[in-house]
């Protein structure tokens, strides 16, 4: 018991990304929290971002997450454990917080775009990670450009699909606007297009990060859903696209192809809704007390 009568609990969250951490830092002053992480460091996907703001901070807590991560790992109510198999686990608890995340799309299937044959067409997340020095790659890498080469931002890949994502992940657009923008910075050099079915202007922070991506030298936004990407003479890339403003079937050749995919939940989520019996009455290992 705590003063005032007030019953200290045993709460258990699945899942060490930052929603999962915030929880435990608040919750942890007035309880006893265990954090179980599948991977071996916490973060989740938002510990391998690189800042979103724009001229000013938007506290987006890409810098904010290893200050979170440290605080945790200090409370002497907190319990972490990193690669954890919940598969081999039952434990106790009176309360449990489902944190499992998020991932992004691969946009694999999606052939026309190239993603599972050239080297230079990534996702937004894998040319984030490239512009942070401390950043996994994934194997690729953005080639120093010659003066006029550009960049191909190309948003809503996999989402407000039918076959694929049928949901629109509303992050973004604000986020290739600060990715355009970050490839500026990081390669004066370097022109950046962004083709575009709508924006997705959700707050006032999202749409003046659109906003001043838009007013940058050097970005330009195309509306367009692009038809292909594939291989030139020379070793760069062509993208074929209507530019709906104008009218007119084009191309454009690029450096490289970043593919803006929509975000899904964790396969960890629909792998604990059955074990806990969130949607059936499948009775979980994990044991409420």
């Amino acid at each position: 018991m705590r003063g005032g009568g007030s019953l200290v609990a045993n709460i258990l969250v699945l899942g060490g990304g930052l929603a999962g951490l915030v929880a435990a830092d608040v919750l942890s002053p007035f309880h006893n929290v265990t954090v179980l992480e599948a991977a071996e460091d916490l973060g989740g996907v938002g510990g391998g971002l690189s800042c979103k703001a724009g001229s000013d901070c938007t506290v987006c807590s890409a810098c904010t997450l290893p200050e979170i991560v440290e605080r945790v790992r200090a409370r002497e109510n907190v319990t972490v454990r990193t690669g954890v198999d919940l598969a081999d686990e039952e434990l106790e608890a009176d309360a449990i917080i489902v944190a499992t995340g998020l991932e992004v799309a691969d946009g694999a299937r999606l052939t026309e775009y190239g993603i599972d044959r050239y080297e230079e067409v990534v996702t937004a997340l894998e040319m984030d990670r490239m512009l942070r020095s401390e950043g996994d790659t994934g194997g690729h890498s953005l080639t120093a450009p010659s003066e006029g080469g550009r960049v191909a931002i190309i948003q809503c890949v996999c989402s407000r699909d039918a076959g694929e994502l049928p949901y629109c992940s509303r992050v973004c657009c604000p986020t290739s606007a600060r990715l355009a923008m970050e490839v500026r910075q990081s390669y004066p050099g370097l022109g950046v297009d962004v083709f575009y079915m709508d924006l997705q202007r959700e707050d006032a922070v999202s749409s003046a990060q659109i906003d001043e991506a838009m007013a940058t030298e050097g970005i330009e936004y195309i509306r367009s859903r692009p038809a292909a990407v594939q291989r030139v003479p020379g070793g760069g890339l062509e993208v074929l696209y209507e530019d709906t403003h104008r009218g007119e079937i084009m191309t454009r050749e690029y450096v490289s192809v970043v593919l803006s995919t929509g975000l899904v939940p964790s396969p960890g989520t629909a792998y604990l809704a059955e074990r806990l019996g969130l949607f059936n009455d499948i009775r979980p290992r994990i044991r409420l007390l």
